[in-house]
This record gives structure tokens, sequence and C-alpha cells, in this order.
């Protein structure tokens, strides 16, 4: 009886260590199999993310505008609000539509971001690298800030990330370790191990306005 399960216990291992074994070949061929779908899922991550930037290129947010009720250096209405900014930040002839976005509140503690759509997308980016004037422009523009408009999962994955950066640099066993975030490579490092990574899946789960 002893013989019969040393015999069993050696064929079994050699099932499990044999590169030859049916039960590693099948382990091989799924773990290509997943590596596969996960290389795809990748790909469809950045079809998803790329179609995303192109609807949202002529898009910017302005963030802190005063609502419709309170002035912002003497205007009223979110047009001329918006107009007070662009001279703000020196930069003429903005045209475009404007749109609050989120419910408004009637306690008027919350200032709802504005979404701006540019009818030249090409004035996105002079009005992004001005937009740092609006810190030094008095009490009315210093706590408005435009961005540009990018989609909530790709913002709630960069989030995710750079809290991740943060709390492994916390880690007491990671003292004497780099701890850094490729923004690239969109991927965070231990040294030279990769801790974590954007994750492939938020955007097809997450995929809204």
């Amino acid at each position: 009886m002893c013989h019969v399960s040393m015999v069993v216990q050696s064929v079994l291992r050699d099932m499990i260590t044999s590169p030859d074994s049916i039960l590693n070949k099948n382990y091989t061929e799924l773990k290509a199999r997943v590596d596969r779908q996960a290389e795809i899922m990748v790909k469809q991550q950045q079809f998803l993310e790329a179609l995303d930037r192109k609807e949202r290129e002529s898009n910017i947010v302005i963030l802190g505008v005063p609502e419709e009720n309170e002035a912002l250096d003497g205007a009223m209405t979110d047009k001329d609000k918006i107009g007070k900014i662009w001279s703000q930040i020196g930069v003429a002839g903005v045209g475009g539509t404007h749109r609050r976005l989120g419910n408004n509140t009637s306690s008027g503690t919350r200032r709802r971001p504005i979404l701006f759509t540019l009818a030249d997308k090409n004035q996105r980016s002079l009005i992004l690298d001005n937009a740092s004037c609006l810190k030094t422009s008095g009490s009315d523009f210093n706590r408005i800030y435009i961005k540009r408009d990018v989609h909530p999962s790709v913002r709630r994955e960069w989030k995710r990330l750079r809290e991740a950066e943060m709390t492994e640099k916390a880690r007491l066993e990671n003292a004497g370790c780099t701890i850094r975030l490729d923004t690239r490579e969109r991927k965070l490092y231990r040294d030279a191990d990769v801790i974590d990574s954007w994750n492939p899946q938020f955007f097809l789960d997450h995929h809204s306005k």
C-alpha cells in the first residue's frame, strides 16, 4: 500500500514538474491565451482613449467661476464672466459655446464647472499655457482654474495611481527604495520592479461622459 502511494506521488510530481506533462502544457497554453487577451484589451483601451481625446480636443473646463447669482469683476452672466477670464489671461478672439456641468444648487456654495467648446481647437494650447496668469490676477480670479476636458474614468485612474505612489512612498518598508510613477509607461515602480499599472478595463467599465 505504501509502495502504491509512493508511485502515485511520483506520478503527480512528474505531472507538475515535467514541462512535457499535459498539466503543464495546458497551463502554458492557458497563460498564453490570457496574455493575448490582456494585450488585446490594452489595445482596445488605447483605441477608446484616442477616440475620446478626439471628441474632446476642442473642449476645456473652467473651474471656480461664480454662479449666475454672483458677480465676477462686475459680470453677472456666464458669457460675460468667461470674457473677463479671456482678458485676464491675454487671449483674444475666443469663440465657442459653453454650459454648466451638473445641477444648479440654491445654496450657492458649489460653483459648477463650465464646459467650453472652442470654435477653433488650435486656441486650446494657448489658453492652457496662459491659464496660470489667473493665480496672480487678484482675488476675483485666483481661484479659477482652466483644464483640459478629460474623461472621468481617465481622471479617476490617474488619481488612483498618484495616490498609490504617495502611499508607497509613505510605507516604512520602502525606505531607501525609489518609488516613481512613469506617466509615459503608466506604471508605478519600486526601484526596477513594477508594483502597479494603468488598469486597461476601467474605460470599458465606466464609459460615461
